[in-house]
């Protein structure tokens, strides 16, 4: 699932978890599923991030490596 399947399944449980019909029960699992997709797509968020900086990095590696020419 992408980050941003995640975070559209987030919305939807939120707006589940509004629901006043919503069994204790259902509301659990729902939460729970909440909670994972969020912890998933922080993940994804870090390891974006990373893979960010070492571009970056390679990038301004590159650059001075060609102006010492």
């Amino acid at each position: 699932m992408s980050f941003e399947q995640k975070v559209k399944r987030v919305k939807e449980i939120l707006e589940s978890l509004n629901n006043n019909e919503l069994s204790l029960n259902e509301g659990m699992k729902l939460y729970k599923e909440g909670i994972d997709a969020i912890n998933q797509a922080q993940k994804m968020l870090e390891e974006a991030k990373i893979q960010y900086e070492e571009i970056k990095d390679s990038s301004q590696d590159t650059k001075s490596s060609n102006e010492g020419m």
